[in-house]
């Protein structure tokens, strides 16, 4: 009995020795250590009931963080970045900035250093608003020559635009771009459209309710045609116009294709000549078709007009070659006086032009009873002249002729 308690005593003791022994052993082995982990990213807990609100974190300043851990050797041996997870919690949270601290998630048998900070996260949140932006339709390349682009048109011409508060007032426009190269007709494109900034890069982030629009291309030919000037009416008495000169006398026009290529000349608007009186400039207007324009809006016509006048001009005509009609073949008729003088009246060009042998000299012999080798007749002069020259005065009226059998 006596050697069973001192075994018991021995075991007892034996026990113990093994317990504190296994202590140190693992003490030793897998001692209890700190450890710091970065790049761990921050998440954000929340951000549906932000939607809500129409309010969403816009930026969130840093987006990783490190946190500072204890725990036993084995178990710090083994932790990776994303075993622990860091977050932020923004329920509640107003348009504005705000200062957060992080939450963080660690595994079994480790914990936070009581002595390390949290850390600190800034986020910035928004309104999330909604405005509609015109659509800025921009061209590469050039169409056929002789061919314009009359008009560019997007439909619809806005399009309403959701995002954040900043994205939305850094959008300078909704922009698409479109190649015109070698087109020669109206054509109607489908293209995509960007919010762009002030330098033209595009603004992320922001939702489009329309990703295209519609792009109509009104397309114009050009042809370059002869001014034709159109009169009207009579010109006032004793004027008349000798030369028209029509500048420029080549007008560039446009207009759809099928209709440009049928036109051969641009009349004018009509001038009424009673009312041109004298040499000068006068303005003109086209008559243009239906759908034709000119190529230059701000293109003036006008004809530069010579008005001429009618005057009045004296000559001395010779009457040896005057003409004696109802005079019977077998007569001859001498006239005594040997030249005259005509008032005649006309334009400048025409009595400019004029010629005696122009004119015709009659003195018509109308009696049928002549005294042959009598006393010489007095007989009236007729003086014919061409065109519009009319005789004003005859000096003398009357002639003495003398009448001879042949």
């Amino acid at each position: 009995m006596k050697n069973l308690k001192n075994n018991l005593g021995l075991k007892i003791i034996s026990l113990l020795a093994a317990f504190f022994l296994w202590s140190y052993v693992v003490a030793g082995v897998n001692p209890t250590q700190k450890l710091t982990i970065s790049n761990i990213p921050v998440n954000i807990v929340n951000k549906e009931k932000l939607a809500q609100k129409d309010l969403e974190v816009m930026t969130m300043e840093p987006e990783k963080t490190s946190v500072s851990v204890s725990g036993k050797r084995q178990a710090l041996g083994t932790i990776r970045p994303g075993d622990i997870r860091a977050s932020i919690d923004v329920e509640g949270l107003e348009e504005g900035v705000h200062s957060l601290p992080v939450r963080f998630d660690l595994p079994n048998n480790v914990l936070l250093n009581p002595d390390a900070s949290s850390g600190q996260v800034s986020v910035k949140i928004e309104k999330i608003i909604d405005q509609s932006l015109p659509v800025q339709v921009d061209t590469t390349g050039e169409v056929e020559d002789n061919y314009v682009v009359e008009k560019i048109t997007a439909s619809p011409n806005k399009i309403p635009c959701t995002g954040t508060r900043s994205r939305i007032e850094r959008i300078a426009g909704l922009r698409t771009f479109i190649d015109i190269s070698s087109l020669s007709s109206d054509s109607s494109i489908s293209a995509k459209v960007v919010p762009v900034d002030g330098d033209g890069q595009e603004v992320e982030g922001v939702y489009l309710s329309l990703s295209e629009v519609k792009v109509s291309i009104l397309i114009s030919k050009q042809k370059l045609l002869p001014v034709e000037l159109v009169f009207e009416g009579k010109s006032p008495e004793g004027h008349r116009i000798k030369e028209t000169k029509v500048d420029p006398h080549e007008i560039l026009v446009k207009g759809a294709p099928d209709q440009i290529n049928q036109l051969t000349v641009l009349k004018t608007k009509p001038l009424e000549r009673e009312k041109i009186t004298q040499s000068g400039l006068y303005p003109l207007k086209l008559d243009l078709p239906e759908g034709i324009k000119l190529a230059d809006d701000n293109q003036s016509i006008s004809a530069d007009i010579t008005v001429e006048t009618k005057e009045k001009k004296t000559i001395t005509l010779p009457l040896d070659k005057a003409t004696f009609p109802g005079l019977p073949d077998n007569l001859q008729a001498q006239v005594k006086e040997d030249k005259l003088q005509v008032t005649l009246e006309g334009y400048p060009e025409d009595l400019n032009k004029l010629e005696e042998e122009n004119l015709s000299i009659a003195v018509p012999v109308t009696s049928s009873r002549w005294l042959v080798e009598s006393s010489p007749l007095t007989l009236p002069v007729q003086i014919s002249p061409p065109g519009e020259i009319t005789v004003k005065e005859i000096r003398p009226k009357e002639v003495q002729v003398v009448i001879r059998r042949k």
